[in-house]
């Protein structure tokens, strides 16, 4: 019978974990990375590069991927981990993998099929125990392969070397993650029920169809969308990226040209800045500013390198250069543009270090609505002018939003 119902394991803080390498299977694979049977990317990248990504998360570092032919797009998949630190390689047979393998190391399995939640597949790692996750035999997981009557396979499992060890030659076909199943099986691993609630709530699911790639396409457009910041942006920039991000999820060439078309934007912004077109500079600011969140959508970035992870603070560099080179511009008679400009910039930064309320929240973390404000006053009282309002509007904001935090404690 299987043992404990796994919701929220808690590894000891004496346990030394043994070093873990992930075992993932791309055995039936199309020429766009994924799964021969499935159509679409998966959060713009094929299922299994999804399922890397996800496990380098979570500390693992090491990938053995299992395949019949080493196609094009595994090479261009492997290479761009590769570029991250992570070390892959591909394996036919059991003996590649006997080659692989440490006495001290822990194999995680996972169905070439199976998408698992970050925070689950943290919580699954974290077990020093070996084990096979399974779930019960209700109907709701028909999608899950059965072991007997009552149990179906989750598709996920922590073996120890000795379990692979065990393996013998596989005959011509035979898949590598069921292999290692049955064996673990046979070694009498501790099977670990999983609570239904991660499949009702989809936090472990097969994706198998056209329809399970667009379900959780959703999902994964859904959580890069939520930490929604300002006004302009929540209302307006990330329901319009939501929109357009699918499309290009399709795309090579439309993501390698959003990768960098935000600082793109921001160095023209700064370079109009410098021969003193400050509405210039401005639209093309307020143009960057819409493209990083396009692309902080498009784009898993948290999955990236760390020259992608730092994009967006060049970005950010480049766009508040511009407000302080304009308004030095603007106001070079005197110093007045120029503390504008290091005022408007300065409290931009502070809120972002400030807990505030959240209408305080969508005005004071909306570089959109600085760039929308300043290009709507800049016409009728100059670009110094306009710094100068915004500060002090942004700290009429924050001088409230105090306020307003004073009275409710002192209420409680």
């Amino acid at each position: 019978m299987p043992a404990n119902i796994l919701i929220g394991p808690m590894v000891p803080s004496d346990v030394n974990p043994k070093p873990v390498i992930a075992l993932l299977s791309a055995a039936t694979v199309a020429e766009n990375g994924g799964p021969a049977e499935m159509v679409g990317f998966v959060g713009g990248q094929s299922l299994l590069e999804l399922q890397i990504g996800n496990l380098a998360t979570c500390g693992v570092g090491r990938f053995i991927v299992e395949v019949e032919h080493v196609t094009g797009a595994l090479l261009q998949i492997a290479d761009r981990n590769r570029k991250m630190g992570r070390s892959i390689d591909f394996i036919r047979s059991a003996a590649d993998v006997h080659r692989l393998l440490q006495p001290d190391d822990r194999l995680w399995i996972q169905s070439d099929s199976l998408h698992i939640a970050p925070p689950i597949l943290q919580q699954l790692l974290a077990r020093p125990d070996a084990f096979i996750g399974t779930l019960d035999g209700r109907d709701e997981n028909a999608a899950f392969e059965r072991i007997d009557l009552n149990t179906r396979w989750a598709g996920l499992a922590m073996v120890d070397a000795a379990t692979i060890n065990a393996l013998g030659d596989l005959p011509e076909g035979w898949s590598m993650t069921s292999s290692v199943l049955r064996q673990a099986l046979q070694d009498k691993v501790a099977l670990v029920r999983l609570a239904q609630q991660h499949i009702q709530a989809k936090d472990i699911r097969m994706v198998n169809s056209v329809h399970d790639v667009g379900d959780l396409n959703r999902t994964i457009l859904q959580g890069r969308v939520s930490d929604a910041g300002g006004f302009v942006e929540t209302r307006i920039l990330i329901p319009m990226a939501a929109q357009i991000a699918p499309s290009i999820w399709h795309s090579s060439l439309g993501k390698t040209i959003l990768n960098g078309s935000g600082i793109a934007f921001a160095f023209g912004a700064l370079a109009m800045a410098v021969l003193g077109f400050g509405i210039a500079a401005i639209s093309l600011g307020l143009v960057a500013i819409a493209l990083n969140i396009l692309r902080a959508i498009v784009i898993d970035v948290q999955a990236g390198t760390a020259l992608s992870k730092s994009v967006p603070f060049v970005m950010w560099a480049l766009l508040a250069m511009t407000v302080l080179i304009t308004a030095r511009l603007d106001g070079r008679s005197t110093s007045d543009g120029s503390f504008a400009g290091v005022a408007v910039v300065g409290l931009a930064l502070l809120s972002h270090k400030m807990v505030l309320p959240i209408w305080a929240v969508r005005i004071m973390k909306s570089p959109a609505l600085l760039a929308i404000m300043s290009l709507v006053t800049t016409p009728l009282i100059g670009f110094t002018a306009a710094m100068q309002w915004i500060a002090v509007s942004q700290l009429g904001v924050l001088v409230a939003a105090t306020w307003a935090g004073n009275i409710r404690k002192k209420k409680t």
